[in-house]
């Protein structure tokens, strides 16, 4: 998870200045040493819908 969490401090602010995109998040579970757990890693985007 460590190379997850560099990899968005650094690169997560080159969406920012993206055309529509209203939000973004990033979504990080770690292990908590059970054996039904384990680590996860999502990215979350919301844009905004051009009508015509």
């Amino acid at each position: 998870m460590k190379i997850i969490r560099q990899g968005v401090s650094n690169n997560g602010e080159k969406t920012d200045d993206f055309q529509d995109l209203l939000f973004k998040a990033y979504l990080i579970s770690e292990n908590d040493s059970t054996l039904e757990s384990g680590n996860e890693y999502s990215s979350l985007y919301l844009w905004k819908i051009m009508k015509e």
